[in-house]
């Protein structure tokens, strides 16, 4: 319930009074993207085989990361996951602001 709470009061300073009225909307698409983002996307990018066989098999991701086509390692780790979307919620709310 606080949350909940602290959530509706931080969508009413965000949102210009005729926008307002999307809060709900807007957190309904938040949770469900956070959700999927959170899990499906941050289990497929961390594990190696998921990684070697559909991302790194790219011939536009190979050249982004610099012609590898395999590694022991995913993508991404969860300090650098959690880092990279602390960057983009601050950046999104300072634009929003």
């Amino acid at each position: 319930a606080t949350q909940d709470i602290a959530v509706d009061g931080w969508a009413l300073t965000l949102l210009s009074p005729s926008r307002v009225g999307y809060a709900s909307t807007c957190q309904t698409i938040g949770t469900s993207t956070g959700y999927f983002t959170s899990f499906t996307v941050f289990l497929a990018l961390q594990d190696p085989k998921f990684c070697n066989t559909y991302v790194r098999s790219w011939a536009w991701a190979r050249a982004a990361l610099g012609g590898a086509t395999h590694s022991d390692h995913g993508l991404v780790t969860l300090p650098g996951y959690l880092k990279a979307w602390g960057v983009a919620f601050g950046l999104i709310t300072f634009a929003l602001w």
